[in-house]
């Protein structure tokens, strides 16, 4: 986790997620950081059947798909808001800096 005033003070601003929206989607290539400040981040996967597969919660102070951010690939999964959540996010440029 990185020191919210940090974040903010290199650019980092709050956005608000309802319930249930997609925070972003799989296949999109990460170009920001994004760190929950509240609440609930749900990672899944979408299965062979079609299914939804959730392997991963996240949770206040917690960073999401970070290695995303590095590797410059597209990501392997989606994320969705489980509660109303407020994130963090700031450019990939500006986290490298």
């Amino acid at each position: 986790m990185i020191d919210e005033r940090y974040l903010r003070s290199h650019g980092a601003v709050e956005k608000k997620f309802t319930a249930g929206s997609c925070i972003f989607s799989h296949g999109i290539i990460q170009n920001h950081y994004y760190q929950i400040i509240h609440d609930i981040v749900k990672l899944s996967n979408t299965g062979y059947d079609a299914n939804d597969m959730t392997f991963q919660l996240l949770r206040s102070g917690e960073e999401i798909s970070l290695y995303s951010v590095f590797v410059e690939m597209p990501s392997l999964h989606h994320d969705v808001a489980l509660t109303d959540c407020r994130i963090l996010v700031m450019q990939k440029d500006n986290l490298i800096t």
